[in-house]
């Protein structure tokens, strides 16, 4: 049979500090946890709420929510603590996990174009000191990277390629220096 412990209101120093009256179930020892109450416990330890958290939360012991994930550990989620770690962080960053599909989603897309993390970076960085000397903002910029990629989608390659070279004359020209 359940037992049942409750708190009370208090006053301290003049601020009233509100103990809502709580009844929380406590299992007697040997009996089973729901398999409801399990799958809570997992949810609540992937959303990297502390164990003491859990226990006061669904209203079981610290020591239940310890064994089921340990048992979970053994039977069904062999990674739970890596899941768990990287939960942690992401909410350490202020992330959640839509922004971690965002970063699979990304480099998957940069595995498809078979370019590397760091190749992209340099990029972006020669992009961020390029529009740092020219004092441009980079998403005008970008707006430019894309006038232009667009226009070479609409020529041939070649009529492209001669179009840059003869560009690059001109830039050598009005600037009397080699064109990086």
């Amino acid at each position: 049979m359940p037992k049942f412990c409750s708190c009370r209101i208090s006053c301290c120093n003049g601020v009233l500090k509100l103990y809502v009256n709580i009844y929380r179930l406590v299992f007697q020892m040997g009996q089973k946890v729901p398999s409801v109450i399990k799958k809570r416990v997992i949810r609540a330890w992937l959303e990297a709420k502390p164990r003491n958290v859990i226990a006061d939360e669904l209203g079981i012991s610290y020591g239940s929510v310890s064994n089921i994930i340990v048992q979970a550990k053994r039977e069904s989620i062999k990674d739970i603590d890596l899941l768990r770690v990287v939960v942690v962080l992401l909410k350490s960053n202020n992330l959640d996990l839509t922004h971690f599909a965002s970063s699979i989603r990304l480099k998957n897309r940069l595995n498809g174009l078979k370019l590397t993390e760091t190749q992209v970076d340099s990029f972006l960085e020669n992009i961020d000191i390029h529009c740092f000397k020219e004092e441009i903002d980079p998403r005008e910029f970008l707006s430019h990277i894309y006038k232009v990629c667009s226009i070479a989608y609409k020529c041939s390659i070649a009529d492209y390629l001669r179009r840059l070279y003869h560009l690059e004359e001109k830039v050598k020209e009005n600037k009397g220096s080699d064109v990086e």
